[in-house]
């Protein structure tokens, strides 16, 4: 399994703040390419389950197919279109983290039917639970999930000489995984680690409070991530874990934090600086690795832990003051 804190498309993610669903959908359409080319077999595999079987090429078809991002059409830019010559063509919508819109399924479907091409599909592919009930009967219409698309390409065969190919391959689905976009076995580790995590919650609320935060336990989802954690102080603070890399606890500023001018320019201030576009804030965050000189806190009793997150969070709590607009 790779590592997915090494992950490139992880790191590159970062910076696609309110485009996320266009940084997916291009990495995607990227992996594809690639694999048409250097590894077809793979490629038409994965053609045949994402088309619920209309796409069923030799490999040596594979080369010529095409995959192009918002393309224009009549009724609007799918995401993705796979194509052909005019054997086939394929519009693949793409949703992450954001729901149907309506009527636009349907205007595909009606740009599909009087396209002049034997064999036509749209593929509606999501991470949330989308009711399609209204379309399922459509024969040129498929849903597909993300966890499908990661099933498919961990089981997808690429040349065993193909290192390239091996590794785009691992880093998407490696970043569908830190993404939350996976489902996969649910192991005996699941009872202890609902347990641990239960313990982790109880020793950082204690340590809020004997830092004299006023606090609020939350667990939610946002536009990104799913989190479990506590608002501080009305939601000045946050802090807590994302459940896609639990290894860290994090401490951010929020909504009710205002950032002195000039902060983000600060070369002394330790943690980085983001802006949240959905919110329109800027915000400052730091974090503390619990698997750091090899998971060496997870070795510690239970009032050393506490400690060592205590230390944390008034380190936070400090450089917090540093960077905050006077009252």
């Amino acid at each position: 399994m790779d590592d997915d804190r090494n992950n490139l498309l992880t790191l590159l993610n970062k910076w696609a703040k309110g485009q996320e669903e266009n940084f997916v959908t291009d990495s995607f359409a990227h992996l594809l390419r690639h694999l048409l080319k250097k590894a077809p077999e793979a490629a038409s595999k994965i053609l045949r389950h994402l088309t619920n079987g209309l796409l069923d090429l030799r490999a040596d078809e594979c080369s010529a197919v095409e995959v192009t991002t918002q393309t224009t059409t009549e009724s609007g830019r799918p995401d993705v279109q796979i194509s052909l010559r005019d054997r086939f063509l394929v519009y693949v919508e793409v949703k992450v983290r954001s729901p149907r819109v309506e009527g636009q399924l349907e205007k595909y479907l009606d740009d599909l039917r009087v396209i002049g091409v034997e064999n036509k599909r749209l593929v509606f592919l999501t991470d949330i639970p989308e009711d399609v009930d209204d379309l399922a009967s459509d024969p040129s219409f498929c849903h597909a999930r993300w966890y499908d698309v990661a099933a498919w390409l961990h089981h997808a065969p690429v040349p065993s000489d193909d290192s390239v190919s091996a590794f785009l391959k691992n880093q998407f689905v490696s970043f569908l995984r830190e993404k939350g976009k996976t489902m996969e076995q649910v192991s005996a580790h699941f009872v202890p680690g609902v347990s641990a995590l239960n313990h982790m919650l109880t020793m950082l609320g204690e340590t809020l409070r004997q830092c004299r935060l006023k606090t609020k336990r939350e667990a939610g989802w946002s536009t990104s991530e799913d989190y479990i954690g506590f608002w501080c102080e009305s939601k000045k603070y946050w802090v807590g874990l994302y459940l896609s890399k639990p290894q860290f606890v994090w401490f951010e500023t929020v909504d009710n934090f205002h950032m002195a001018e000039g902060a983000r320019d600060r070369k002394d201030i330790d943690g980085e600086f983001d802006y949240m576009e959905e919110d329109e804030i800027d915000i400052w965050q730091d974090r503390l690795d619990l698997s750091a000189d090899g998971g060496k806190f997870f070795t510690l009793s239970a009032s050393e832990q506490a400690k060592q997150l205590k230390d944390f969070v008034q380190r936070c709590l400090a450089t917090a003051k540093q960077i905050e607009a006077p009252a």
